[in-house]
């Protein structure tokens, strides 16, 4: 399974380095079992790579990151993917969380 630096993420996914950096260091237990290469860079999985972009979509819908951290707790990382993140969000009428702060 080939391993993608910190980078070469970035790169690909449009998430600026400091932002999924900030996100490891909210999310640490997320983020445990990532390895290093010589350089003592990260190394990232495929799946690594949706988890992080699931977080950052969260992040822009106005979850916090316990809410977060609970719902990653609780889903396998295979079926953790943007459209399980909108149905479950449907399911339990969960809504955005940036209109209902704007309205309070």
């Amino acid at each position: 399974m080939k391993s993608h630096t910190l980078l070469e993420i970035s790169k690909v996914t449009g998430i600026p380095v400091n932002s999924i950096r900030y996100h490891m260091r909210k999310l640490t237990s997320q983020f445990a079992h990532l390895k290093r290469d010589r350089y003592n860079r990260f190394l990232f999985t495929t799946n690594d790579i949706q988890k992080i972009q699931n977080i950052h979509a969260l992040k822009a819908r106005g979850y916090d990151y316990e809410e977060i951290d609970l719902h990653l707790s609780n889903h396998p990382l295979n079926s953790l993917n943007r459209s399980t993140i909108k149905e479950s969000a449907q399911s339990k009428h969960i809504p955005d969380r940036k209109s209902t702060r704007l309205n309070s």
